[in-house]
C-alpha cells in the first residue's frame, strides 16, 4: 500500500482546500518529513488519514466519541462541513489498484452526517462503498493499524508489563485471525445452546433462560468494565504519568533531588565537619610534640656524633693521670726483671707517646657534657623515633587534605539546595499529581479486581449453564441427531481451542525474534538484552540479558523503555507480513541524544517504503536532520497564520537541508 496523495478541505485548523503529494518519489527516498509548531496540525493530519479509511474504526483519541470528535473538527469551518480524501495504491495478486477515498461531514440539527465516496480505478465503486468496513480489512485492518501509525510519546507505556500483554495480545489475535476462531468457537457455543433448547421442559428452559441471562449480565458487565479500563488508561492514567513525569523533570531541574536528601546531606557535612576537626586536633597535637624535631634530623646526627667525641674526652682525661703511674711502674718493672734494653726503650717510647696523645685530646674542650639519660632519649630518638614521627604525620596530613576536600564538596552541595520558598509549589504541583496517578492507579487495580471477579463468575455461569444443558439433554433429549450434533461441535469446539493454542505457541516465538532484533539493532549497549520472550497464554513480555537472567522493563532507563515500544511494534509489523506505510507523531519524542540518532539512523529510514514522520521544531533539526536528509523524498512545512486562525501546508522544511 503506498499513500499518494491527502486531501483536506476546512478539517480542523486547515481552512479551505489542502492538498498535499505524500508518494516517495524514489524507493531509496522512503520518508516524507512534516515540520511544525505544536498546535500547527500535525496529529490532526495523521488522524485525518486514519478517519478518512477507517471512519469509526480508527483508533484515535475520542473523548466524547466518534461523532463529538468530528464535530470539534468541522465546527471552525463556515460551511459546517468538512472533507479529506486520501487516494493511494494497493497491490493484490499482482494487480495494482488505485483507490481515492473521499469521506464528508456535515453538521445538520446538532448532529454529524457522515458520506462516504470510495472510487476505484477511476470507476465509482459502490459495492466497496457499502462494505468498506470489511473491505479495508483486507487493505489495512483497522486492528492493527496501531503497529503503522502512532506517537512515539505513548509508546514508552508499551513497555510496561500489562500495556505490553495487552498490546501483544491484541496485535497477534488480529494478524493470525484469531477472532475469527474465537468467534467460531462462541457461534458453535451459541449453537449448542440453542439445540439443546428445542426440547426442554418449559421449567428447564426457564432455568437455562435465567442462567443465560444472568451470564449476559455478566458479560455486559465485563465489557463495560473493559472498556472503563481503556478509558482510564488512555484518557486518564496515561496523561497523568506523563504530566507527573515531566513536573518530576521540572522539580529535579529545580534542584529537587538534592531538596529530598536535604537532611541526609546535612548529617553527611557535619560528620565530614567533626572529622576534619579531629584531624586538625591531631596535626596540632603532632606539632607541639615530637614532630618539629623531625625538622633537626641532621642537626641530631651531628650532636649525637659530637657527644661521642665528647665521650672520648671525658675517658681520655680519667686515663691519663692513672695510666702514667701505671706506665712508669711498668717500665721499672721490666727493668727490674732483666728486659733487654731494646724493648723497654721501645715500651718506654710507646707509652711516652699515647700519653702525649691522651693528654693532648684531654685538653679539648667539651660544650654537650649530656647526661646518660639524654644521651640514650637522643639515640632512641635518632635511632627510629624521628621516622615514625615523620610516618603518622604523613598519614595525618594526607587524611587533612581527603577531608579538606570532602568537606568543600559537601559545602557546595549544602549551598546548592534549592530554599523552600524557591521550590515548594514545584514540589506541591508534583506531590499533586503524584497523588493524583496513585489514586488512578487504584482505581484501574481495583476495575481489574472487578473485572477478574467478574470472568471467574462468567467461567462458574458458563460451567453451570452447560451442566445443565448436559443434564436436561441427557434426561430429555432423545433425538440422534442433537446428540450426533452436540457431540461433533464440542469436539469442534476443542479442536479449534487447540488449533489457537498451537498458532500462538508457534508464532509468539518467531515475533519474539523479530522484536529482539528490531530491538539491538537500535540499542547502544547492544549486550543489554539477550533474547525476549513473550508468554503464549497471557502474551506477557519477558527480557534476559547475556547470561539468561530475567530482569524488569522498569530497569531499563526512559528511553531504553520508548525504544523497546517502538521494537514491539516494528518486530510485529514485520510479522504482519503487510507491506503499509508507517506514520509517526513527535518521531523523537523526548529521548536523548544518542537513542535520538539511533532512531534516525537505524528505524526510520528503514521502517517501511513510505514513512511519515511529523515533527516539532525541537526534534528533527541539527545533527538529526543530516542524518536523515539522504532518505527524503518530500519535505512539507505546517504554517499557522495567526490572524486567519489557520494552518497551510507549504513546501520546504522547518530548515535548509543539505545534501
Amino acid at each position: 500500500m503506498i499513500l499518494d496523495r491527502i486531501v483536506l478541505h476546512d478539517f480542523g485548523v486547515y481552512a479551505g482546500r489542502q492538498e498535499v503529494e505524500l508518494a516517495p518519489p524514489s524507493a531509496k527516498q522512503p520518508v516524507v518529513l512534516f515540520g511544525g509548531l505544536n498546535g500547527t496540525g500535525k496529529t490532526t493530519l495523521l488522524e485525518a488519514i486514519q478517519l478518512c479509511l477507517f471512519g469509526s474504526l480508527a483508533q484515535i483519541a475520542n473523548p466524547g466519541g466518534y461523532h463529538d470528535s468530528l464535530r470539534c473538527r468541522i465546527s471552525s469551518s463556515r460551511w459546517r462541513q468538512a472533507s479529506v480524501t486520501v487516494v493511494f495504491r494497493h497491490f493484490s495478486s499482482g494487480i495494482e489498484n488505485r483507490y481515492r477515498v473521499c469521506r464528508t461531514w456535515k453538521i445538520v440539527s446538532g448532529n454529524v452526517r457522515e458520506n462516504l465516496e470510495v472510487t476505484r480505478n477511476r470507476v465509482r465503486d459502490l459495492t466497496a462503498e457499502k462494505n468498506w468496513e470489511q473491505h479495508i480489512q483486507g487493505i489495512m485492518p483497522p486492528s492493527i493499524a496501531h503497529l503503522f501509525f502512532f506517537d512515539s510519546e505513548r509508546i514508552e507505556s508499551y513497555a510496561s508489563p500489562e500495556s505490553s500483554a495487552d498490546l501483544v495480545g491484541a496485535a497477534i489475535r488480529n494478524l493470525l485471525g484469531l477472532n475469527v476462531v474465537e468467534r467460531l468457537e462462541t457461534d458453535l457455543r451459541i449453537l449448542e445452546r440453542r439445540r439443546g433448547q428445542e426440547r426442554l421442559s418449559q421449567n428447564s428452559r426457564k432455568e437455562v433462560e435465567g442462567v443465560e441471562s444472568e451470564l449476559e449480565k455478566v458479560r455486559g458487565r465485563i465489557i463495560f468494565l473493559k472498556e472503563e479500563k481503556a478509558a482510564l488508561r488512555s484518557r486518564k492514567l496515561d496523561p497523568a504519568k506523563r504530566e507527573f513525569a515531566r513536573a518530576n523533570e521540572k522539580y529535579q531541574r529545580e534542584g529537587g533531588e538534592l531538596y529530598d536528601r536535604r537532611e541526609k546531606i546535612g548529617d553527611d557535612l557535619q560528620a565530614r565537619e567533626l572529622a576534619f576537626a579531629a584531624c586538625q586536633k591531631r596535626l596540632i597535637e603532632l606539632a607541639e610534640g615530637d614532630l618539629p624535631i623531625a625538622l633537626a634530623e641532621d642537626s641530631l646526627h651531628s650532636i649525637m656524633r659530637r657527644d661521642v667525641e665528647e665521650e672520648t674526652i671525658r675517658i681520655a682525661r680519667a686515663c691519663v693521670e692513672v695510666l702514667d703511674k701505671r706506665d712508669t711502674a711498668l717500665v721499672s718493672h721490666m727493668r727490674a726483671i732483666g728486659a733487654a734494653s731494646s724493648i723497654v726503650a721501645d715500651v718506654e717510647k710507646f707509652c711516652r707517646e699515647d700519653t702525649m696523645r691522651r693528654t693532648e685530646l684531654s685538653g679539648q674542650e667539651t660544650v654537650l657534657n649530656m647526661d646518660p639519660e639524654d644521651r640514650i632519649a637522643l639515640r632512641e630518638l635518632v635511632g627510629g623515633g624521628i621516622d615514625g614521627v615523620r610516618t603518622v604525620a604523613t598519614s595525618a596530613l594526607a587524611q587533612y587534605r581527603r577531608l579538606a576536600q570532602e568537606v568543600e564538596t559537601a559545602r557546595l552541595e549544602w549551598s546548592a539546595i534549592p530554599l523552600e520558598d524557591s521550590i515548594k509549589e514545584t514540589l506541591a504541583a508534583r506531590d499533586a499529581l503524584r497523588e493524583q496517578v496513585a489514586q488512578l492507579e487504584k482505581e484501574y487495580a481495583e476495575i481489574n479486581s472487578d473485572i477478574a471477579a467478574l470472568e471467574r463468575e462468567e467461567s462458574r455461569r458458563v460451567a453451570d449453564l452447560e451442566s445443565l444443558l448436559t443434564i436436561n439433554a441427557e434426561s430429555r433429549l432423545r433425538d440422534e441427531e442433537t446428540r450426533r450434533f452436540l457431540f461433533h461441535s464440542s469436539k469442534a469446539r476443542d479442536t479449534l481451542a487447540q488449533f489457537r493454542a498451537d498458532v500462538v505457541r508457534r508464532q509468539v516465538n518467531r515475533i519474539g525474534q523479530l522484536v529482539l532484533e528490531s530491538y539491538q539493532s537500535m540499542l547502544h549497549k547492544e549486550r543489554l538484552v539477550s533474547s525476549i520472550s513473550i508468554h503464549s497464554e497471557n502474551f506477557s513480555v519477558t527480557l534476559y540479558d547475556n547470561k539468561r537472567r530475567e530482569f524488569p522493563p522498569e530497569s531499563l532507563s526512559a528511553g531504553e523503555r520508548q525504544l523497546l515500544g517502538i521494537s514491539l511494534l516494528w518486530g510485529m509489523a514485520k510479522a504482519s507480513g503487510r507491506a503499509l506505510p508507517v506514520a509517526v507523531d513527535t518521531p523523537l519524542g523526548r529521548l536523548d541524544r544518542e537513542h535520538r540518532r539511533r532512531l534516525m539512523e537505524r528505524y526510520y529510514p528503514h521502517a517501511s517504503h513510505q514513512v511519515l514522520l511529523f515533527s516539532t521544531d525541537e526534534e528533527i533539526t541539527g545533527e538529526y536532520l543530516h542524518q536523515i536528509a539522504p532518505y527524503v523524498g518530500r519535505c512539507y512545512r505546517l504554517e499557522f497564520d495567526g490572524d486567519l486562525g489557520a494552518t497551510h501546508v507549504v513546501d520546504g522544511y522547518l530548515e535548509t537541508m543539505d545534501d
